[in-house]
């Protein structure tokens, strides 16, 4: 400032000394190198003093970053010496009691807890064999029931099933028990297919028995480490796995869940959470449960209404989209600070079919109109289709050119085709909006990669593609496959759905584990390059392969579907309960990552489960899937 005072100065004065200068043509050059000089060196010492507050403030955040490590790192040990010193003194306890019963000249406690023991799995025994008679008379009751209404040919025997929006146990909608969805054969559903899907139950039991051991009640299982993890506070694995154990027949695993949300499960001591995580699972979890034992469990949908009415706090801005973060306990909700005050488009527009199925079920209609406005602004701010994936959500404004069917972009596209089909077809803004940005996606991102002409979804920056797909974007080919029956682009839908479930698969096939990575890179003449080595258990690859399996009866789909699962299987697997992660999928040895991811069980397994079940076991003209996996009920299109 000093400097530029002096210059001005200097020059205002300028023609009082004209005549001075003319005289003597050198002062006049030295004076204007002077100047010059004196502006060059205060920019430099200004510049240089921008340089050294930035580094302070960079260093600033390294140390309260590195604090923060530090301290995570200090309260994680702590917790761990907690538990370990209450195991001891569990051991310690045990020893106690053992020599108190030995001084006392009692029965040895050893001999009575055996007996004890055998007389439980007696009577345990004994139920189930008469729970199993009670079956069979259920069954042989439904069997003459079937019978019946086959024999009869009185229209007006058959009635139409219809679905009320108000919660009722005498809703005329058939009320489906636990244990219901046993595979019914059909002509696919051969000893091979029994076989695997039986495999597969049995690894989702192996990574429920494993979270149920170590970690009951937290979000995940660390199945390395033998401990549970937090990082929603919810119980993330229990409410994602609810009804996933119902479709298995996993029943007293189920009841144990329910009763575990409906007794121990609290949201008002909860600080701020992901509304978009805390939507798609625990809201998406609870209302799938509600619906797949039966409609009928007050206290379940009274759980669902209660995390909803929390959430919906998150609508409150000026455009009705939603913010990123809502606070459980106080309803204040907040945009994250590293996307500059932005929602992100995946998180605004992936909650609307948790939504709308809470507002039919207890037939308030408010929770349809929060979640629909959002669709309502959306809709005419496309660009071909498409959308950039930040948005302000107080003014509405696009704030990056990013364009991805990957991460933060993904299931926006996959929500207009899915909340089509849940209102039994019957909203047209959905099918405007789906149809529109496949051909948009047609138009701009689909790609083929060299020498194999492999399929893949291209990201967009500004008119540039970035050639890089992301594991998320494996969900395209089921998405394509499920919107082709009705689509203006069936045969082009179909083979881009073919294509990209083909690309996926070789993402696998070409790694050393046999299990895929994050993302990729396509390069000219290479097809593509690991873009990160680590495998999440993400469910995507075998989603679009139950999709496709259930639309064209290829049995590819099967035979890809069963060697991911065997990789998972020999890679993934940890003997004393759960699967993890891995670090490098590109080694025949990976090392595992110690994280059992809540989707593995609520979507990986479950789609590769149902990928070797008939037709029947949740029927995709029954049910559509949220994208945590969780089924829904289609509406009526009379109530929709």
């Amino acid at each position: 400032k000093n400097t530029f005072g002096w210059c001005k100065g200097f020059l205002l004065g300028f023609p009082k000394m004209r005549s001075l200068f003319r005289k003597n043509s050198f002062a006049l050059y030295m004076g204007a190198l002077l100047v010059l000089y004196l502006t060059v060196f205060g920019f430099y010492v200004s510049s240089s003093k921008q340089s050294e507050i930035e580094k302070l403030r960079n260093d600033i955040a390294r140390l309260e970053k590195d604090k923060a490590q530090r301290i995570s790192s200090v309260l994680e040990e702590a917790r761990e010496k907690t538990t370990e010193r209450e195991r001891e003194r569990e051991k310690e306890r045990e020893k106690e009691k053992e020599k108190e019963a030995e001084a006392t000249g009692k029965p040895g406690n050893r001999e009575h807890s055996a007996l004890a023991k055998e007389n439980e799995l007696l009577k345990e025994k004994l139920l189930e064999l008469e729970n199993g008679l009670e079956d069979k008379k259920e069954e042989n009751a439904l069997a003459a029931a079937v019978d019946g209404a086959n024999n009869n040919n009185d229209p007006e025997s058959k009635q139409p099933e219809t679905r009320t929006k108000s919660h009722s146990t005498s809703s005329s909608r058939t009320s489906m028990k636990l244990g219901a969805y046993e595979p019914v054969k059909d002509e696919w559903d051969d000893e091979t297919a029994e076989q695997r899907r039986n495999a597969v139950k049995a690894a989702f039991k192996h990574a429920w028995d494993g979270y149920r051991k170590y970690a009951w009640g937290t979000d995940e299982l660390r199945p390395v480490s033998r401990r549970g993890h937090n990082w929603l506070g919810q119980g993330g694995t229990i409410i994602d796995s609810m009804d996933t154990l119902i479709i298995m027949g996993f029943d007293e695993d189920y009841k144990a869940a329910r009763d575990w949300v409906v007794n121990e499960l609290r949201f008002d001591n909860k600080g701020d959470v992901s509304f978009f995580e805390t939507t798609i699972r625990v809201l998406g979890g609870i209302l799938a449960a509600y619906d797949l034992s039966g409609r009928e469990d007050a206290a379940l949908l009274a759980k669902a209404k209660d995390i909803g009415d929390r959430l919906a706090k998150a609508f409150a801005t000026g455009t009705g989209l939603p913010f990123a973060q809502v606070n459980l306990r106080s309803g204040r909700a907040s945009p994250p600070g590293w996307t500059g005050g932005a929602s992100i488009l995946a998180e605004v527009a992936t909650v609307q079919l948790e939504f709308y199925e809470l507002a039919h079920e207890t037939g308030e209609t408010k929770y349809y109109d929060i979640a629909r406005k959002v669709m309502d602004f959306l809709e005419p701010r496309s660009q071909d289709g498409l959308y950039p994936i930040f948005i302000d959500p107080h003014g509405g404004r696009f704030t990056s050119n990013q364009i991805t069917y990957g991460a933060m972009g993904d299931s926006a596209y996959e929500y207009f085709l899915k909340l089509w089909v849940q209102s039994g077809k019957s909203e047209d803004l959905y099918k405007r909006m789906y149809y529109r940005s496949v051909e948009g996606m047609h138009k701009h991102l689909v790609q083929k990669s060299s020498p194999s002409n492999l399929v893949y979804i291209a990201d967009m920056r500004g008119r540039s593609l970035h050639h890089k797909m992301d594991h998320l974007a494996c969900f395209a080919g089921g998405m394509l496959a499920l919107g082709a029956e009705d689509s203006p682009s069936k045969e082009k839908d179909l083979e881009v759905a073919r294509g990209i479930a083909k690309t996926c698969v070789e993402m696998y096939k070409r790694q050393a584990s046999g299990l895929a990575p994050e993302y990729i890179e396509f390069r000219g003449g290479h097809d593509f390059v690991n873009g990160a080595n680590h495998n999440l258990q993400r469910p995507e690859t075998v989603e679009t392969l139950f999709y496709l399996w259930r639309i064209t009866k290829d049995p590819i789909y099967r035979e890809w579907g069963w060697e991911i699962f065997q990789a998972f299987e020999k890679h993934c697997k940890v003997e004393s309960g759960g699967y993890a992660g891995l670090h490098n999928v590109a080694s025949p040895n990976p090392p595992k990552d110690d994280t059992q991811q809540t989707f593995f069980l609520a979507e990986t397994l479950k789609y590769l489960y149902l990928l070797f079940c008939p037709d029947n076991v949740i029927p995709l003209d029954e049910y559509v899937f949220n994208t945590e996996a969780h089924p829904f009920r289609i509406f009526d299109k009379q109530d929709a």
